[in-house]
């Protein structure tokens, strides 16, 4: 049986464009019937925007909403790990002692575990009845690098099994073909 680590948004879930409630894409019942859904790997910069302050005419979602989000994932796919990437390369969060990102993150509900592993990038686990949500600000989690799907594939793969990873973006082609496994696109 093939192993399958997803992408979240507009590969299990429909995109953040269409409001912050999870629902499931026209994909999912596909991606169930090509293996087991081992975990989720997800780009989620949108928080990382949200504390350096957002782009004018941009709304960006709240911890809760992404936890929402990526929970739900999980529950309909029945991954138990789900890893997410915080940082964006665009947005300048300020630093860990600054006032100015605790009150931003207070407004955004971010967890202090979340808030306080900015500075070194470290991993941070968050513990739920679905699984394990980890997390990390370390700029080579995000998709196109491979970092983040070889952890995904280490934590919670077999490696006598093959994987592949069901995205839909060149970042997650790229970073599929770079940790070695196979892709599969559902935009085309």
């Amino acid at each position: 049986m093939r192993q399958i680590i997803c992408d979240l948004d507009r590969t299990i879930l429909e995109s953040w464009d269409n409001g912050y409630e999870p629902r499931p894409t026209p994909w999912l019942e596909k991606i169930l019937a090509m293996g087991k859904v081992i975990a989720i790997a997800t780009n989620q910069g949108g928080i990382a925007w949200r504390l350096a302050g957002g782009r004018p005419g941009k709304r960006y979602p709240s911890w809760p909403e992404v936890e929402e989000r990526v929970l739900a994932g999980m529950r309909w796919t029945g991954a138990r790990f789900a890893f997410v990437a915080l940082h964006h390369p665009g947005a300048s969060v300020p630093a860990r002692d600054d006032p100015i990102l605790w009150e931003r993150a207070e407004e955004a509900g971010i967890p202090w575990q979340v808030l306080w592993s900015i500075q070194d990038r470290s991993q941070v686990s968050l513990s739920y009845s679905e699984g394990l949500i980890v997390v990390s600000w370390d700029p080579d989690w995000r998709k196109p690098s491979p970092k983040m799907l070889k952890l995904a594939l280490s934590a919670a793969g077999d490696p006598r099994c093959p994987c592949v990873y069901v995205g839909d973006e060149d970042s997650d082609r790229l970073a599929a073909e770079a940790a070695g496994m196979e892709f599969v696109d559902v935009s085309s």
